[in-house]
């Protein structure tokens, strides 16, 4: 197999429960008041996560008999090596992913086994890492965004009294208010979750791609 690696050309385990949707496929979070746009962003995160996790699954599972159904990451990527032969691939590594560039007709010419299993891998592996890249590049802004809201609570809260002195609905304004801060809490307390379920596969990542290229292209 011939095979270069790129470095980083972007400048942008015991295991962690992961995270449940609801019956729609979103996160329960997305609701109108202050933490509207926070929701909406955690939601479209979590559909990513999700995508992440049934491409890998999908990955692996095209190594289940040769790793007699534990198909560990590392010993997948040797055994996709290993299948593509003398296939010219490129493995690229960016900030928060690793992307294999390979063309689809020296695949079906040099592969060593089903060459449409073959780019299969290929595909799911990059489609994993993209969104791999992409909840890393923005989990963090969200979570600092929620953060502040949540530390200004407080004043949250005072603003709700001032605003209902001369009303009514100053109970419920407030019950709402309470409920889109826990709200927030628990967005936040996910997105860290799934912060960390992912860092961790991206190491993972990094470590199991090396089998695609040279111990030499490895150490530089």
């Amino acid at each position: 197999m011939g095979c270069c690696f790129s470095g980083e050309n972007e400048e942008s385990s015991p295991k962690t429960p992961l995270i449940k949707g609801n019956a729609t496929g979103g996160s329960q979070y997305t609701s109108d008041s202050t933490q509207t746009d926070q929701g909406k962003v955690f939601d479209e995160i979590f559909r990513q996560f999700q995508e992440m996790k049934e491409s890998l699954n999908d990955f692996k599972s095209h190594f289940t008999m040769e790793t007699e159904g534990v198909p560990v990451l590392s010993k997948c990527m040797q055994l996709l090596s290993t299948r593509c032969g003398s296939c010219k691939l490129k493995v690229e590594r960016r900030k928060y992913s690793v992307l294999i560039e390979y063309e689809n007709q020296d695949v079906m010419r040099n592969s060593t086994t089903n060459p449409q299993q073959v780019l299969d891998c290929l595909q799911l592996f990059n489609s994993f890492n993209k969104n791999i890249q992409k909840i890393l590049e923005r989990a963090p802004e969200v979570e600092n965004s929620a953060k502040i809201l949540i530390d200004d609570e407080d004043n949250m809260r005072k603003e709700v009294t001032k605003a209902d002195l001369a009303g009514t609905d100053g109970p419920e304004t407030m019950k709402a208010c309470n409920e889109n801060i826990h709200k927030l809490r628990k967005m936040n307390n996910s997105l860290r979750t799934i912060k960390r379920h992912t860092e961790r596969t991206f190491k993972e990542v990094v470590e199991a791609s090396k089998a695609l290229f040279s111990e030499t292209e490895a150490e530089q």
